[in-house]
């Protein structure tokens, strides 16, 4: 599950045919000029070719588009480095996989370690560096504030329901990727600042209450549509959260 194309920017109308425009502009007696017209496109297509090389730069640069080194420029201007943490499901077994079956790769246990120690690549890479934006330009993170920044994010609505004082459970579709629940839940220290996050929260927050997984229909006694009794499905919520040892 990627960052969702909301916040990309379109470079699709910035593009166009020199070439084409360039002959256009021809005088009406050069129209039918085969060795004007020649000549003049052998001018343009070079511009043309410097045209699009400084529309493929400008895209290189963008968090979508940027790879190996214009992304850890991009880490770097917003304070996120390269860190050598990676989330892997590659080594635990799955039975809907099939080179992850019985007897190809070891089980999972309850607080095992599911992350590898390895430089991040790209599409994750990226990850870190939109929720680093996010965070720098939060406000207040607030419900409100935190919820939009997420479904801008990933494209789906998550919700706290809190228990406690700074305690919560996080609410989130059925539907979510390992890797965007790893995001959404991981606490770790470093060396600047303890009980850190990737995501937007606030530094009391604690969802040591499990999370909560949403189907589509998911029951609400309130509703009268396919959430109601009967139609809707029930929700399950788990305390256990993926997360790495330090």
């Amino acid at each position: 599950m990627g960052i969702a194309k909301t916040l990309q920017v379109d470079f699709s109308e910035e593009r166009f045919d020199l070439t084409e425009q360039g002959l256009s502009l021809l005088l009406s007696q050069f129209e039918n000029s085969c060795r004007l017209r020649q000549f003049l496109a052998a001018f343009t297509d070079e511009t043309q070719d410097l045209f699009d090389s400084i529309l493929a730069m400008q895209r290189g640069r963008t968090l979508y588009d940027a790879v190996g080194a214009n992304l850890d420029a991009l880490g770097a201007i917003v304070g996120e480095p390269r860190d050598v943490y990676q989330y892997s499901e590659l080594d635990y077994m799955f039975a809907d996989r099939s080179a992850q079956g019985t007897d190809a790769v070891a089980v999972w246990v309850t607080n095992a370690d599911m992350t590898a120690k390895t430089e991040p690549d790209d599409s994750i890479y990226r990850e870190r560096i939109m929720f680093r934006i996010m965070k720098n330009r939060v406000l207040c993170a607030s419900v409100p504030e935190i919820t939009t920044l997420i479904k801008s994010f990933y494209g789906f609505d998550v919700s706290f329901v809190r228990s406690n004082a700074y305690t919560c459970s996080l609410a989130v579709p059925s539907h979510i990727s390992a890797p965007a629940l790893v995001s959404l839940t991981r606490f770790f220290d470093t060396l600047k600042v303890d009980h850190d996050t990737w995501a937007p929260y606030p530094a009391t927050l604690s969802i040591s209450d499990g999370v909560i997984f949403l189907p589509e229909n998911w029951f609400a006694t309130d509703r009268m549509n396919a959430q109601q009794c009967d139609s809707g499905l029930c929700a399950v919520t788990t305390k256990e959260r993926l997360v790495e040892d330090e």
